[in-house]
């Protein structure tokens, strides 16, 4: 059906059932149509449009809707800045005058001081200083009788407190909690000997040949069996000895893992049992424990000899 528009009074082609809904052509007639048709009076919500009120500071009319006729006062930010700084000159506060007790004078004093900072600097610098020893360094330090009446005469500086107060200085010391296998696998000498295993390897997983990412350096001979036979030799278990105990360290009772394949492993297995997989079996015989043997059941025999702790060998 062809209509013409309101707005500009083309002919345009319509359905019939938009023949009442439908009076433009296109969108931008229909926005100049609802400006005009829907503003002021014509709109459904029109409350009588804009009042005229009296600015509090500077008594000129201005215009605000109804909504805010009980809340706005001023025409402008800048008459409600003027009244505002004027209301501040007016509470302010009168400046207290202090006086030095010392030399008199009206010189800057800090609230709650009675002395001005020249004879503060003063007066520090003629309080007589004691001279201690540091506990810590064995250094000479000064130290002022209000300082020492308030416990700081123990350490030069912060540093050498907080030194005194490690490990076995510290009154809560309970003897450590690492133990000795823990402080081997955090010790610079594991370090290398795991650095030595991965170049040997060339970085890469005996079994599934991944190369670099995630990889271990495995103990064949667990770790917590050769710290065992160190003690039976030994009668106790010293970790600057262990630092020297040379099968600790031997490359060839070591071998390079991905996680993957080393999480497969055992783990926690009891002391009386050692299980070594065939596979790792020629990697021990090399030099693993310093003996001379062709087999495997050769070096079952000879294994009580170098490792005496560990009960059954199981391959």
């Amino acid at each position: 059906m062809v209509k013409v528009c309101k707005i500009c009074g083309e002919n345009f082609v319509d359905k019939a059932s938009h023949i009442q809904k439908r009076v433009t052509c296109s969108r931008d007639c229909k926005k100049t149509h609802c400006k005009s048709s829907f503003c002021g009076p014509n709109n459904a919500y029109w409350k009588g449009g804009l009042k005229q009120v009296l600015c509090v500071f500077c008594g000129e009319k201005y215009s605000i809707p109804l909504c805010r006729v009980k809340t706005s006062k001023y025409c402008s930010v800048l008459c409600k800045t003027r009244a505002e700084t004027k209301v501040r000159v007016k509470t302010r506060k009168l400046k207290i005058i202090r006086f030095c007790k010392q030399c008199g004078t009206n010189n800057p004093i800090k609230k709650g001081r009675i002395f001005c900072e020249k004879c503060r600097a003063e007066r520090k610098a003629k309080s007589s200083l004691i001279f201690l020893r540091c506990i810590n360094c064995g250094e000479l330090f000064q130290r002022s009788k209000r300082d020492i009446d308030r416990g700081r005469n123990k350490c030069c500086s912060s540093l050498c407190y907080k030194s005194s107060l490690n490990g076995e200085k510290n009154p809560n010391w309970k003897g450590g909690k690492k133990t000795i296998q823990a402080k081997l696998r955090c010790s610079d000498k594991m370090k290398e000997w795991r650095n030595r295993i991965f170049e040997r390897d060339n970085y890469q997983c005996f079994y599934c040949k991944q190369i670099g990412k995630n990889l271990h350096a495995h103990h064949i001979i667990a770790l917590s069996h050769i710290v065992e036979s160190y003690k039976h030799y030994n009668g106790k278990l010293d970790f600057a000895g262990l630092l020297n105990y040379s099968p600790l360290w031997n490359i060839d009772n070591g071998v390079t893992l991905c996680q993957a394949c080393h999480n497969k492993f055992p783990r926690n297995m009891p002391l009386n049992e050692i299980f070594i997989p065939p596979e790792l079996l020629n990697i021990v015989l090399r030099n693993a424990i310093n003996l001379k043997v062709d087999s495997y059941e050769d070096f079952k025999n000879q294994f009580q000899e170098a490792y005496p702790s560990p009960g059954s060998l199981s391959c």
